[in-house]
C-alpha cells in the first residue's frame, strides 16, 4: 500500500499543474513540508501503536489484526 501512495505522488509530480490543482501546493513546497513532517508522523504513529489501554497492555503485536478483504 505504501508503494502505491509513493507511485501516485511521483506520477502527480510529473505534471506540476495537476499537482498544484490537487494539493494547492507547488511540488517544492510539498517536498519541504513532507521533509519536516515525516519524522514527526513516524514518532506519533509509533506512540499510537504502542499505546496501552486503560486496563491492560495491547492484546496483539503491532501490525497484527484483521486484514482488508479488498485492496486499497
Amino acid at each position: 500500500m505504501k508503494n502505491n501512495k509513493i507511485s501516485m505522488v511521483s506520477r502527480l509530480k510529473k505534471n506540476s499543474l495537476h499537482f498544484r490543482r490537487l494539493t494547492g501546493l507547488s511540488i517544492e513546497k510539498f517536498d519541504e513540508i513532507m521533509f519536516k513532517l515525516k519524522p514527526l508522523y513516524e514518532i506519533f504513529n509509533l506512540k499510537r501503536l504502542e499505546r496501552k489501554t486503560k486496563t491492560k497492555d495491547r492484546k496483539k503485536k503491532i501490525g497484527v489484526g484483521m486484514q482488508f478483504k479488498l485492496s486499497l
